[in-house]
């Protein structure tokens, strides 16, 4: 007889924050995230990964557009929008990131 597998419930929960130089002593800080509850065969630890790894390409694009919109209603452009790199103390442009600030499609 066929054991039969619980079905398992997780919180998968993230975010993405990022800071962005607008002007001399000026910051824009975006963040946008994501909580959801996901159902999966307890021992299938593959089908939550799954699950999760959907769950970041909704928050990427969701990131992406979002900024896409802030900079565009702030008129900002690739020129006054430096992205702040805190690891390494150092700012980098918007576009060198992904950034595309004249709409299209951010990241690809």
């Amino acid at each position: 007889m066929a054991e039969d597998k619980k079905t398992r419930v997780s919180k998968i929960t993230k975010s993405i924050t990022r800071t962005f130089n607008t002007a001399k002593y000026e910051s824009l800080v975006i963040n946008v995230g994501y909580e959801e509850v996901v159902e999966w065969t307890e021992g299938n630890m593959p089908e939550r990964q799954d699950k999760s790894e959907k769950i970041t390409k909704v928050l990427l694009d969701d990131f992406d557009k979002t900024a896409t919109k802030v900079f565009k209603h702030l008129g900002l452009t690739e020129n006054n929008v430096q992205v702040v790199n805190s690891s390494e103390k150092k700012t980098i442009s918007a576009k060198s990131q992904g950034l595309d600030l004249d709409g299209d499609k951010l990241g690809e």
